[in-house]
């Protein structure tokens, strides 16, 4: 029953009240572009101090936030393979400090390092399409870790993360000289929606035209790209 709103509050009543506050402060660093030609690479960094205070229980109080972890990494290549037009090999990294998983920070699950990699073929037709298949793995090392931290109504919960997961996807695009732009790239950039999240930018257009054939098509006044055919699929390993 909801007493600000004129109800009454009666014996027997479940009732939810404010108790305590969160106070979440945190530095976020992210970086990307290209270390050499054949070479791009992203990374992002966030380190969070969310602390409890203020609760009925002091045991509560100036401890840091269930699940909330101090610090969180992710780092990803894309590293085109010489001599070998078109295929990409995308490394990537992902590190998280411990997660508290009581309250009163007395029970925490420990760190965990995670490592995936992938590959991918792009195809650039005569025409102006071009497809790309990709196959990226997630915990390629298979590792058992606790991924996330939650407690309800006094009891603590625990998840486990993912095994080893593979991943296939598919793209075929075609490309307007009428209608071009970037909107939808990010699902392309990389090769791999999964690569690019959550710092690739999209392709800017010199980026773009550089995909194209190289058969004496070019782009006046483009303004849109398109991904009419998009499929993908999980299997765990």
């Amino acid at each position: 029953m909801n007493s600000a709103a004129g109800g009454a509050v009666h014996t027997g009543d479940v009732c939810f009240e404010e108790d305590g506050h969160e106070a979440h402060n945190g530095l976020e660093l992210n970086a990307v572009g290209k270390a050499a030609s054949w070479l791009r690479l992203s990374f992002s960094s966030l380190a969070m101090n969310a602390v409890s205070s203020d609760t009925s229980t002091p045991a509560f109080d100036n401890k840091q936030v269930i699940n909330v972890p101090r610090l969180h990494t992710n780092a990803f290549a894309d590293i085109a393979v010489p001599h070998w037009r078109g295929l990409y090999l995308m490394p990537g990294w992902t590190y998280s400090s411990r997660k508290e998983a009581t309250r009163d920070d007395v029970v925490s699950v420990p760190s965990v390092n995670l490592f995936q990699y992938g590959c991918a073929l792009t195809h650039r037709e005569a025409t102006m399409a071009v497809s790309r298949c990709a196959i990226y793995a997630d915990n390629i090392a298979n590792k058992r870790y606790w991924s996330d931290t939650g407690a309800s109504y006094g009891d603590t919960f625990l998840w486990l993360g993912a095994p080893a997961t593979v991943r296939l996807s598919a793209h075929y695009f075609i490309l307007s000289k009428q209608m071009l732009t970037t909107h939808t790239t990010a699902h392309a950039h990389g090769l791999d929606g999964r690569l690019v999240e959550p710092d690739w930018p999209p392709l800017s257009l010199h980026e773009v035209q550089g995909v194209l054939p190289t058969t004496g098509h070019r782009l006046k006044n483009p303004s849109r790209l398109s991904l009419p055919v998009r499929a993908r699929f999980q299997q765990p390993v």
